[in-house]
């Protein structure tokens, strides 16, 4: 007997995906952050990224770089980000990072949202979050393998 879609873990894996966007949008409302949810990814990636052109943070937020451009001008008009254009091999290149204040708002919003998800995290045992966590890792790591990104 084989096992249909929904009865796999990448199904699973899928539909928490899901559940985990609302849970985040849901959070950023009742913290009244101000703030979307896909940027407040953008803020993060570049916390743990500095210095990435607006290119590279189109391929790991998983948008076209003109949906990124929108996020990066948002960010920007906020005063979070600061963008600066540099020439490399007869390119324009954008180069984006944290302001001081994107630095804070991005801590403060952070600090403000652990209770919230510590009501989830509760539920595992450290043994199982690293177990989960390094699964995913390597599901992540499986499918960047064959993944092919048109960004």
């Amino acid at each position: 007997m084989t096992k249909s879609y929904t009865d796999s873990a990448y199904y699973s894996i899928s539909l928490t995906s899901r559940f985990l966007k609302v849970f985040i949008v849901q959070m950023l409302d009742k913290l009244e952050a101000g703030i979307s949810a896909d940027e407040v990814f953008a803020l993060d990636i570049l916390k743990n990224n500095k210095g990435i052109c607006q290119r590279d943070l189109a391929k790991m937020l998983f948008k076209d770089r003109a949906n990124t451009g929108k996020i990066a001008s948002a960010l920007k008009d906020k005063g979070l980000i600061e963008i600066s254009a540099e020439q490399k091999n007869n390119r324009l290149i954008k180069q984006l990072s944290l302001t001081d204040k994107g630095y804070t708002f991005l801590n403060n919003l952070l600090e403000k949202s652990k209770p919230l998800f510590d009501k989830i995290s509760h539920q595992f045992t450290k043994e199982e979050d690293e177990l989960l966590r390094n699964m995913l890792l390597k599901l992540r790591t499986g499918l960047e393998a064959v993944i092919e990104s048109q960004i």
